[in-house]
């Protein structure tokens, strides 16, 4: 049982950690979930590659682009976005300037490919666990 659960993804998803390896980080996501193994406080600089037909990739998006936008001040800075495309498939992904900031008002599409990583700093540490509560569904 992992009591600090806040401390997981320091602990074994880090460089150094049992699980660090991204072979290895895409193996525990797939048995234990992507929304069970993202760890919102350490969301930054991390590479994401979501398919958005798929609720848990689409939940870890609308997550993302909420911390982006209200850390940001309401509004989706494109300087916090690196490596930011889209498209209906990994083949045809095309990249994006601007994120549209209604997929944070509102929610991300249903489909396609997103990929993004996350430009910021530790953020709002308390926004970010209160986000993990309401979306990722921790306790």
């Amino acid at each position: 049982r992992i009591r600090d659960y806040w401390l997981a993804d320091q602990t074994l998803f880090s460089k150094g950690g049992p699980f660090g390896a991204p072979d290895k980080l895409r193996m525990c996501e797939a048995a234990f979930g992507r929304l069970n193994v993202a760890s919102p406080p350490q969301i930054h600089m991390r590479s994401f590659a979501l398919d958005l037909a798929l609720h848990e990739d689409r939940q870890l998006c609308r997550l993302l682009l909420t911390v982006a936008y209200r850390e940001a001040g309401k509004c989706l800075d494109p300087k916090c976005f690196k490596d930011c495309t889209y498209g209906p498939s990994r083949r045809e992904l095309r990249k994006m300037k601007i994120i549209p900031e209604w997929w944070a008002q509102v929610g991300p599409p249903q489909h396609g490919i997103f990929t993004v990583q996350y430009v910021s700093d530790d953020g709002n540490v308390g926004l970010r666990k209160r986000l993990a509560r309401e979306i990722c569904g921790w306790a």
